[in-house]
């Protein structure tokens, strides 16, 4: 993902180059943007180009960062020759007049201002100017799936870890319910509230941070943020959704089928749509979905009544067949 967002920066900066140069006709002269914001803990690309009159050259180019410290030179040409670089910053583009370099992951310490210097024969040195400021983001891989009974696992990072005082992992469920699930300050260990104990942990960093769920529960659907209390940002948060599967038996298959029969060949059957969830989960049977709607079908007979509930929603979900009459049916 940073290599495809490295690609498409320098994409952009290359054809607004090129606008530069359609537009300009003065020789000597170095074109950069004045300033730009990088993301803190990606990839970010500076570049800049120079228009040049009919018989000079470009010796070499120079990139300098705030304290006028070369983080890299060269000289270009078919060979590009690269007489100093950081291990940080790597050269992007050299092509033509068209000079960018890609420092790999930026920090705070890269806020500042960046020059390019092209030394060119015989004309003299011309340079161009970027200030650069960091932007900071909370980061996450976005709504989870999981099995029930096997390990889910929520991640998010921030781009300033050093920054970061504690990280706390709230979970907020359907109904509303906000609870703290777990906590990892700086220089402390990580803390696990009680009624999560021996299910949840968090591993000890501050800057990715990770809450692992083992065994994942029907209960565990909910929505979860993570917090980064940071100095002197503030609070930075960001929030994923975690929904939860059953495991699919023939078993299963086999009750919907005589479900979905019974109600076609008779016609007796009424349906209608009711809010509930987790139907007689004292009992065994529960059912567990993204959305409230369920399909209850209820037939009668001379035993009293069978009451087949369905989620007919359109993603997987655990189904269960209730029997709260005579006929008494094992947890599927």
């Amino acid at each position: 993902p940073q290599t495809k967002m490295c690609v498409s920066a320098l994409s952009r900066w290359l054809m607004l180059a090129s606008r530069w140069l359609t537009s300009c006709h003065v020789s000597g002269e170095v074109i950069a943007p004045s300033s730009m914001t990088a993301v803190a803990g990606l990839p970010f690309t500076l570049g800049c180009n120079v228009t040049i009159a009919t018989g000079d050259t470009v010796k070499q180019v120079r990139w300098l960062n705030k304290h006028k410290q070369v983080l890299l030179a060269y000289e270009p040409g078919e060979s590009v020759r690269t007489t100093s670089r950081q291990d940080d910053v790597e050269l992007t583009s050299s092509h033509r007049n068209v000079s960018a370099i890609t420092i790999k992951r930026v920090g705070p310490n890269d806020e500042g201002c960046y020059r390019c210097i092209f030394d060119i024969y015989p004309s003299g040195a011309q340079e161009g100017m970027t200030c650069l400021s960091i932007e900071v983001k909370v980061g996450n891989e976005g709504n989870k799936t999981a099995i029930s009974g096997k390990l889910a696992t929520m991640s998010c990072w921030y781009g300033l870890p050093d920054r970061v005082r504690q990280v706390l992992w709230r979970k907020t469920a359907e109904q509303g319910d906000t609870a703290t699930l777990a906590s990892f300050a700086k220089r402390g260990q990580p803390s696990i509230e009680e009624p999560y104990q021996g299910r949840i942990t968090l591993n000890p960093s501050l800057g990715d941070t990770q809450l692992s769920i083992r065994p994942v529960k029907t209960e565990d659907e909910g929505c979860y943020t993570c917090e980064f209390h940071t100095y002197p940002e503030g609070t930075r948060s960001a929030t994923a959704c975690l929904f939860v599967y059953g495991v699919y038996g023939w078993g299963l298959l086999g009750v919907i089928w005589k479900v979905v029969l019974l109600y076609y060949i008779s016609g007796s059957i009424s349906t209608e749509a009711i809010a509930v969830r987790k139907v007689l989960i004292d009992n065994g049977f529960y059912i567990a979905q993204e959305r409230e709607k369920l399909y209850v079908a209820d037939g009668r007979s001379q035993n009293g009544s069978q009451c087949y509930c369905l989620d007919l929603l359109w993603r997987p979900s655990i189904v269960q067949l209730l029997n709260p009459g005579p006929f008494r049916g094992g947890r599927l």
